[in-house]
């Protein structure tokens, strides 16, 4: 058994649908029968699962199906390879193309080009969103899924979807964590759990992070991450750079306070120079009076000295009605006094 969890994932690109839309034919995968039924009133082997009702839900909305012999089979174990193309199907619905080199380019080291065609496509695909990749390299196509590594997919996904740091949004909320065995799962997998956790996607206290996952144990989950809506977050609307500090105006008032702490800016603001990999250190902070602004102040005394590629990242930061800033960073750079903001990245 792989005993390494998936790993987390980092915001790329802007890209706003809604998860798991009902118009999207997301169907689990199965390796030895096509799936094929889909009223679910012809499952014969539902009527006492715990389960039924999120099964039944799902069919009706068109998300999962059955098999042609009349059974949903809700104890079957579900493969990586299974939820790789589950997964891979859903992106691609949503816009989301396979990458034309998927076949002589193999993201895993044990995927060959003789693999499932499908596999490879979504394999691909799922690597370079960063939803699915593993430290050693290797998918594991035929290894059961794990709850705490099902838990990371989900989240990744839901992450990808909606371009938010679903997991720093609710590291930093106060909420009674019902899993009791968090600490039970690979530190890779916990801040996962911990946003199924808050979403009541998990509503159990116990989730058995190293147990397999069934289709069964599948479906409510995904029935509740329907609910998942993507969360309103705090904007960075303008940033001017002027001599040795930066100004930053929010689109609305936010929780910070003037201050000359180097270790309280430090929790909200990290500038390094790019051009020689180091940290700037901020002396001050003010907060202007309609609360919406912020100039953060360099140590830097001699502005000849400043020329050069910077990066600011700002983190941690709340608006008074509760927004969270998602993870931001601003690329500038200065030339002969002269400051030039490059990229903003979200």
């Amino acid at each position: 058994m792989d005993t390494n969890t998936l790993e987390g994932f980092s915001l790329k690109k802007k890209k706003y649908v809604n998860l798991f839309t009902a118009a999207t034919a997301f169907t689990i995968v199965a390796t030895a029968v096509a799936p094929g039924v889909t009223n679910a009133a012809y499952f014969s082997d539902i009527q006492d699962n715990t389960h039924k009702d999120a099964i039944i839900h799902l069919v009706n909305k068109g998300l999962i199906n059955g098999y042609t012999d009349g059974t949903f089979r809700p104890n079957k174990e579900l493969t990586n390879s299974d939820v790789v193309k589950l997964v891979g199907r859903y992106l691609e619905k949503n816009g989301y193309k396979i990458p034309s080199d998927y076949k002589s380019n193999m993201r895993f080291s044990d995927l060959s080009p003789y693999h499932d065609e499908e596999l490879l496509q979504y394999a691909a695909l799922l690597k370079d969103e960063g939803i699915y990749i593993h430290k050693d390299g290797r998918l594991y196509p035929r290894e059961e899924m794990t709850r705490e590594n099902m838990a990371v997919i989900l989240v990744n996904t839901l992450t990808t979807i909606h371009q938010f740091d679903y997991r720093s949004y609710v590291y930093n909320k106060n909420y009674n964590r019902k899993v009791t065995d968090l600490y039970d799962a690979m530190p890779n997998a916990r801040a996962s759990i911990d946003v199924l956790d808050y979403y009541d996607v998990t509503v159990v206290n116990k989730l058995k992070t190293n147990d397999y996952l069934t289709r069964g144990q599948l479906a409510p989950l995904l029935d509740r991450l329907l609910d998942v809506e993507k969360e309103e977050w705090l904007n960075l609307s303008k940033a001017e750079i002027s001599n040795n500090q930066i100004k930053l105006q929010f689109t609305e008032k936010v929780n910070l306070s003037s201050t000359t702490d180097a270790k309280k800016l430090a929790k909200h603001f990290i500038l390094s120079n790019m051009d020689d990999k180091e940290l700037i250190d901020l002396t001050k902070g003010e907060l202007s009076e309609d609360g919406r602004t912020y100039v953060v102040t360099m140590d830097i005394k001699d502005l000849d000295d400043l020329d050069g590629n910077y990066l600011l990242e700002i983190k941690n930061i709340e608006s008074k009605s509760g927004k969270t800033l998602n993870k931001y960073k601003l690329e500038f750079s200065v030339e002969h006094k002269i400051v030039k903001e490059k990229k903003r990245k979200k």
